[in-house]
């Protein structure tokens, strides 16, 4: 089953995880910043891939940290390969997060 988020971007599974509320914002605002198509599709296949690796820990949206995303990016499966560029895109995930109030101490 597909998924398209934000009227752009289409994903081969449906958005899981404590992440997939804000993947919708996320997707806009990689669109606001000027993204290319492709660009933009990898950044919220990683975030939805991220989203659904913290569900799968069990880790609550406030508790999601950059070190929650460095053990993601350490664990990754070996079929899936780390990309150049993921660990910035996963900081722009947990800046956007703290600039919409969603994590915890992190508000700004």
């Amino acid at each position: 089953m597909k998924c398209m988020v934000n009227d752009d971007v289409v994903l081969s599974r449906p958005l899981e995880g404590p992440l997939s509320t804000y993947s919708p914002g996320f997707a806009q605002w990689t669109r606001e910043e000027g993204y290319a198509f492709s660009s933009r599709h990898k950044k919220v296949y990683l975030a939805a891939c991220f989203s659904r690796w913290l569900g799968q820990q069990a880790v609550n949206v406030r508790h999601v940290s950059p070190e929650r995303a460095a053990r993601y990016q350490r664990s990754h499966p070996r079929q899936v390969q780390t990309r150049r560029g993921d660990a910035a895109t996963l900081r722009q995930l947990l800046d956007f997060l703290n600039r919409q109030h969603v994590l915890r101490g992190k508000k700004r």
